[in-house]
Order: C-alpha cells, then sequence, then structure tokens
C-alpha cells in the first residue's frame, strides 16, 4: 500500500512540473520549449543527446544536449543546455556547462585534447 501511494505521490508532483515553466527547457537549437510536458514529448523524437564521445585510455569524454538550463538562474543569461563530463582518470566527475551545440563541440575537444596531453 505504502509502495502505492509514493507513486501517487510522484505522478502528482510530475503533474505539477507539467505546468509551463518559462526559461527553463530548450530545444537542441536553444529555443524555448514551453513546458515540461512539451519538453517530455520531444524526447523520444530524438534518436540520441550525444554531441562527442571520445576515450583517452580508461578516460570517457561525453558530451550531451541536456535540454534543461543548468545554469540556475532561469531568465539571466545564457541557458546552458549542454555538458561535457569526465567519467574515470584523475578528473573523473568534472563538468563543463555550455548554450550552444557550437560551444559544446569546442569545449569538448578542448577537453579531449587536455586530458590526451595530461597522460603523454
Amino acid at each position: 500500500m505504502a509502495d502505492e501511494h509514493q507513486q501517487r505521490r510522484r505522478r502528482g508532483a510530475l503533474l505539477k512540473l507539467g505546468m509551463p515553466w518559462t526559461g527553463l527547457y530548450y530545444d537542441r537549437a536553444g529555443n524555448p520549449v514551453a513546458s515540461l510536458t512539451d519538453f517530455l514529448g520531444m524526447r523520444p523524437f530524438i534518436d540520441d543527446c550525444r554531441v562527442a564521445l571520445d576515450a583517452v585510455g580508461d578516460v570517457e569524454i561525453s558530451t550531451v544536449w541536456l535540454g534543461i538550463d543548468h545554469s540556475y538562474q532561469a531568465g539571466v543569461g545564457r541557458p546552458l543546455i549542454f555538458e561535457t563530463m569526465i567519467f574515470g582518470g584523475t578528473h573523473d566527475g568534472e563538468q563543463r556547462r555550455y548554450a550552444t551545440e557550437e560551444e559544446a563541440l569546442a569545449g569538448h575537444v578542448e577537453t579531449v585534447e587536455r586530458i590526451r596531453s595530461e597522460t603523454a
């Protein structure tokens, strides 16, 4: 019974999140999406959110489109909707965020080059 109650609460919370949150959700081109409901409706049609993926030895560098503004200041400055993250090695968990796919790809290449230079 407790599980059923928790599931109802989660569904209710998600419905509340479906209300318009201007400046929080963005498509891959950086255009605002009106609500969580609209944003989630887009996602199944996007085959891959990945911008780039590289490995340097045991270290993996992944850059993805997040679609949610991670600047934590919605409506202030440019929305940060792309992220490069390092998995493994001494920089495990390090991340950088970007406003455009072009910036994200450039940041990805820079990160890969930095990790390569440190492991050479």
